[in-house]
Formats: C-alpha cells, structure tokens, sequence
C-alpha cells in the first residue's frame, strides 16, 4: 500500500521520536559528600525538593555547609539528551571540609556519534573547584555515579566569576548514563561561597540530523503546497 506523502513524513517524524526519547525507566539521584557525611536524593524521594520528574532537588545541610539550592535535572525535563546539575547556591563555615556534589541520571537513549561537551560557570570565594564529567554504556546504561569514560579534561577553577568547557568519550555507545561531579575545597579563613550552573550537551549523528532536516523539509514543503492559495478558474 503506498502511503501519502504526509503519512510517510508522520511516519518517519515519530520513527525519529521514538528513537531519540530517553526510555521511562530511566534513573535519577543527587549525592553529596561532605566529612564523612553522605546523602543521596532519589528522584521522587521523600527528600526530593523537585515536584517534576526527572529532576532531583536539594534544600538543606551537610557537614559545614548550608545549600540553598541544588537541582540535577535529565533529558525529560530539558530536552532531548541534555543533562543539567544547575541553580547550586551554598556557602562554608571557617574549617568546613570539602563538600563533593555528583548527579547522575540513566538510560540516555540520544545519539551523540561526536561525543559529549559540557560546561561549567559560576562564582567562588575562598574556596576552589573542581569540576568532571562522564560517561558509560555499560550493563545497558543502567551504572549510577559510574566513572567509566570521561568527557573532556576535568576543569579547575580558583578565581571568580569562573567559565570553561571540554569536549570528549566519542566512543560511547548507546544506551549509556552521565554523571557530573563537582568537588568544593575545604572553606578558607571567613567561611566560603560556591555558586555554579553546569551542563552536558550531547552532539548528534551527522545521519539523524541530515535526516531529521530532509522530514521538516518535506512537511514544510507539503504544507506550503497544501495552504498555498488555488488559482481561481475564470
């Protein structure tokens, strides 16, 4: 049975969805670490302070440090094959201890054939950062906190305001987790002050993007074609 054109095109535009959505049962969690202290926060948790799914909150204290606000949010909520740890506001008290905070989030399903790249800005005072990012394809990219592939270099900062990014893991394979990590160093004299946002893009197959740029192409066109205006017969 032939198909018409529009149906073809639908066809292939929820091919290409299916595809590139991230499956549901994908896992989120925010862990942090700070002297000795652990704590992890499960998407849809008691202790979740984010009402969506697949983003993870925090409101609270660890060890010398007070957070205001730390979200780690994955590709449901920001788009396809994007992952955010973002909004981090906390400030140390003189002597408080390194404070590590990680998220991470399961069963990416996006091409990415280049890669990864992620970047980090934000501000500090009198403390430094450390900031790294990774991947892993292993047991189905189901690994929560895996540290198997890392995208890029890992990036340090001691002035503020800080910006920067890396670029890397081409060999990934799909599906696969991401976990970022950011390390605060030990307060210095007057407490301390950290605040950041940090993103991982993936980049796409070159064959889904030419792909999906021929299926807009043929829509547009069989829209224009189908609201254009018929000429009137006299």
């Amino acid at each position: 049975m032939k198909l018409p054109k529009f149906g073809a095109a639908a066809l292939l535009a929820g091919s290409l969805w299916i595809a590139y959505a991230p499956q549901a049962k994908a896992d989120a969690e925010l862990r942090l670490t700070s002297g000795g202290q652990s704590i992890t926060i499960v998407d849809g948790g008691g202790t979740d302070a984010c009402l969506l799914a697949d983003c993870v909150s925090f409101i609270g204290s660890i060890g010398g440090w007070v957070i205001s606000a730390t979200t780690g949010a994955g590709g449901g909520v920001l788009g396809s094959g994007l992952q955010d740890l973002n909004s981090f506001d906390a400030s140390g008290f003189l002597g408080a201890a390194s404070l590590t905070i990680e998220f991470t989030r399961t069963v990416y399903m996006n091409g990415h054939a280049g890669g990864f790249t992620t970047d980090i800005g934000g501000t500090l005072s009198n403390t430094g950062l450390d900031y790294s990012a990774w991947a892993d394809s292993s047991n189905g990219g189901t690994n929560t906190f895996s540290y198997a592939t890392q995208i890029g270099s890992n990036l340090d900062f001691t002035t503020t305001p800080f910006a920067n990014f890396t670029a890397g893991a081409v060999g990934v394979g799909t599906p696969y987790s991401l976990t970022q990590r950011v390390v605060l160093s030990a307060c210095g004299y007057g407490g301390c002050f950290a605040s950041f946002d940090a993103t991982i893009h993936p980049v796409p197959e070159p064959a889904g993007v030419v792909l999906l740029g021929s299926i807009l192409l043929l829509v547009s066109g069989f829209l224009r074609r189908k609201l254009a205006p018929k000429e009137s017969v006299e």
